[in-house]
């Protein structure tokens, strides 16, 4: 079934978009030809960052270009099979180790609860920037145009629902060979009238903040990507998409709301 559609998480960016409320984090962006992989997204901190949570971790993500693929698609309900065109995202990550601040600035403010365990479980959402076009599609879990995208790439690519448990191990500055793993999005359903569109990547961090609003709202580091795709609704190529600009980390409202205390008297 198409997640095209308005989806909270997806409702969540694009609110987050329209109010100011996405705020900017650090961004070390660089090139890469390994393996196809045009960008990679360095997981900086600022000083303020690892001062204000204990056991903080974010993902070096490698990204390659957004591709697409024509399959014949299966429909659950009726089991008629059907070609579409699915749009995916491949990506690599691996676990940098975090370098804290002086000594002196160790003590990070958030020490009330124990750190949770370190989970990777990422999410992606597409949301649609044209001015006359607006929406959102989540990354979903398409069998057949995962063995597509296999047999194409030549990587042990996995779903989101796939590669979800534990962190990667680290890999060491001077390590000789990187502790690797390699994921897929994809989304049905997107709009070919589309010119203009982000990917929000979240799951890639456990780093957040808290809004400034009332009641404060949750904010997580998200890393966003912009897109353009100069090209009309008939014929889709993925040689027409375009990253816009350099993909950067950003803080996005989270689904759960904060409870402010009462203010005392």
């Amino acid at each position: 079934m198409p997640s095209s559609c308005r989806s909270r998480a997806g409702v969540l960016v694009l609110a987050a978009i329209a109010a100011g409320l996405a705020f900017g984090a650090p961004s070390a962006v660089r090139a890469a030809s390994d393996e196809g992989f045009s960008t990679v997204i360095s997981p900086s901190f600022t000083g303020e960052e690892l001062r204000y949570q204990q056991d903080l971790w974010a993902l070096e993500v490698s990204i390659k270009p957004m591709r697409m693929v024509y399959v014949p698609v299966t429909n659950p309900k009726s089991g008629a099979k059907s070609n579409e065109m699915v749009w995916y995202l491949v990506y690599k990550i691996v676990n940098r180790p975090v370098v804290p601040p002086a000594a002196a600035d160790t003590e990070p403010v958030n020490i009330e609860d124990a750190p949770p365990p370190r989970i990777f479980s990422p999410r992606a959402t597409l949301v649609l920037e044209d001015r006359d076009l607006h929406g959102a599609v989540n990354d979903s879990i398409v069998p057949e145009a995962l063995q597509a995208i296999v047999a194409r790439e030549r990587l042990d690519l996995k779903t989101s629902v796939q590669i979800t448990g534990p962190l990667p191990k680290v890999t060491p500055a001077d390590a000789k060979k990187e502790n690797v793993e390699y994921g897929v999005f994809m989304f049905r359903g997107v709009d070919p009238r589309t010119t203009a569109f982000s990917v929000y990547l979240s799951g890639f961090s456990n780093a957040y903040k808290l809004s400034k609003s009332e009641p404060p709202t949750i904010l997580r580091r998200t890393i966003v990507i912009p897109y353009r795709r100069p090209a009309d609704e008939y014929d889709q190529f993925e040689k027409e998409i375009r990253q816009s600009g350099p993909a950067r980390w950003i803080y996005v409202p989270d689904e759960a709301v904060v409870k402010s205390e009462p203010t005392k008297k």
